[in-house]
């Protein structure tokens, strides 16, 4: 398991902090949670380098 540390904005951390309570209630790992699915839908919308190098080959 990874960890990061980042830096957001004031506001976008209260409205994700609320979002998070919104849609799962709030409890212990819901945050990391809403992270993560987050960076998934992320990465599955945005091709990267290597994988529009392995789809030309």
């Amino acid at each position: 398991m990874g960890r990061l540390n980042l830096i957001l904005s004031d506001d976008l951390e209260r409205k994700l902090r609320l979002a998070v309570v919104n849609r799962y209630g709030g409890r212990k790992g819901d945050l990391s949670e809403a992270v993560e699915q987050a960076i998934r839908d992320w990465l599955g919308k945005r091709p990267t380098k290597s994988d529009n190098e392995l789809e030309s080959k």
